[in-house]
């Protein structure tokens, strides 16, 4: 039995291999399970397929979550900035509010607890484009581009 030591430093040559010790275990699975006459024996070999087809979707997930580019600590924390938002309530007392402003039935002070929402959604999205804008630059990327992949 092979014993090497396999570490986190290469996790993408350890997916290969191990894509390929699958593919070494479904080529020793007999072709022809279906027709066993052996109850137990197909049951068996069933069990063993059904298993060695979770085992592929595990190592894609893997190899997808290998090839995932590693964030820095800064380009995560901008991610997290870029993708905060408001509560639910925030934004129900938003739309109350705009739909008693079109109804035209917003008292002074609902007329300036709706300013007061606006402009914290707009304050909220020029920080967001500033750290698009930052989130770009540090991975080299065109803005456009990353606004297609956020």
């Amino acid at each position: 039995m092979n014993t090497r030591k396999r570490t986190a430093e290469n996790p993408n040559q350890w997916a290969k291999e191990l894509h390929r010790l699958l593919l070494a275990l479904k080529d020793l699975l007999p072709h022809k399970a279906s027709t066993s006459s052996d109850p137990t024996t197909h049951k068996t070999i069933t069990e063993a397929k059904a298993i060695n087809e979770e085992i592929f979707v595990l190592l894609q997930e893997i190899q997808h979550k290998i090839n995932e580019p590693q964030l820095s600590a800064h380009e995560s924390e901008l991610l997290r900035e870029i993708n905060k938002g408001f509560t639910l309530d925030f934004w129900n007392r938003y739309h109350e509010l705009q739909k008693k402003r079109r109804d035209e039935t917003l008292t002074d002070e609902e007329q300036a607890e709706l300013l007061q929402c606006s402009d914290r959604i707009e304050n909220a999205n020029v920080e967001r484009v500033r750290h698009i804008v930052k989130l770009a630059e540090l991975q080299n990327v065109p803005l456009p581009t990353l606004v297609e992949q956020l």
